[in-house]
């Protein structure tokens, strides 16, 4: 197995499938803003996926299926006769099986090279999972998706813009944004480099909390290809779209979205935009759905 793909597996069987002393998946902790102001606008998001997959059907893949951790998934797969979960996670499996019991099948499998006949599967899903692939398999995982899907079939791929504009705009005048500037700036001042250098250094706090932050949890692989590379990596002769899926991710609502009314009426609004709309909330948000159609 490939260094990429088994730092994915362990994150997720030795600390992102663990629940913390709040009963929270780790992974939901660290990547989602749990924060009950946004409970709506992540129902309404989480549903937005069931309006492009077919509602009925004998098999449903979901690929990369993780635990299940958010209620609203498992109505995906509520018309099927079966819902086929497919994880490099062991523990993953262990916790979807503990939601969906025998409604599901549990299957140990890489999705660059899936165990199935061509045309298995009336509907596919994969979210938040093409991204921990490394970056040369995600064309073929996206081919192994397709080839596994029936006729009449549809699959749902949830990508991250890691490069887009509501992505990187928590980051912008950030503190250590204005810091690289101004070094940047005052590099080319003779006589000044030192002064500004000791006014712009870190405290030792400051470094030290940002070192347990980012050193607790395990290395995780991440790639995120842009817009252009999906434009060029799905073949001409297939049906694709690309909609917005959501627009903001943590770092965007916990700078920016409050805890009251103001917080909740900016996420309504958000969410109507994505809706009215999706593809150019695609192009500038930081979640993308490829939606294929076979």
């Amino acid at each position: 197995m490939r260094q990429e793909k088994q730092t994915v597996k362990q994150f997720y069987d030795v600390f992102g499938w663990n629940k913390n002393q709040d009963g929270v998946y780790e992974d939901t902790a660290t990547f989602v803003d749990t924060r009950p102001v946004l409970d709506n606008y992540h129902h309404k998001v989480h549903m937005r996926v069931k309006e492009f997959i077919n509602p009925q059907g004998e098999y449903f893949l979901d690929a990369g299926s993780g635990a299940i951790s958010h209620p609203e998934h498992i109505e995906y797969s509520a018309g099927y006769k079966r819902r086929v979960c497919v994880d490099l996670s062991a523990k993953a499996l262990s916790e979807a099986r503990s939601r969906l019991k025998e409604q599901g099948s549990y299957i140990l499998a890489d999705l660059t090279r899936l165990p199935f006949r061509d045309r298995t599967f009336d509907t596919t899903v994969c979210a938040h999972v093409l991204y921990h692939i490394p970056e040369d398999e995600q064309a073929l995982t996206i081919i192994e998706l397709h080839r596994t899907l029936k006729q009449g079939g549809n699959c749902v791929i949830v990508y991250n813009w890691s490069a887009g504009l509501f992505a990187t705009l928590p980051f912008l005048f950030s503190r250590q944004w204005i810091a690289a500037r101004v070094r940047r700036l005052i590099s080319t001042v003779p006589g000044t480099r030192s002064f500004f250098t000791k006014l712009l250094k870190p405290s030792r706090r400051i470094a030290s909390q940002e070192k347990q932050e980012w050193s607790d949890p395990p290395p995780l692989y991440f790639h995120a290809h842009d817009y252009q590379w999906f434009q060029e990596a799905f073949p001409h002769d297939w049906e694709t779209d690309i909609r917005c899926w959501r627009s903001v991710g943590k770092a965007f609502t916990t700078k920016f979205v409050g805890n009251g009314f103001a917080g909740r009426f900016f996420l309504e609004l958000l969410f109507r935009l994505e809706s009215t709309f999706p593809h150019t909330m695609a192009r500038l948000g930081q979640y993308p759905m490829m939606l294929i159609s076979k």
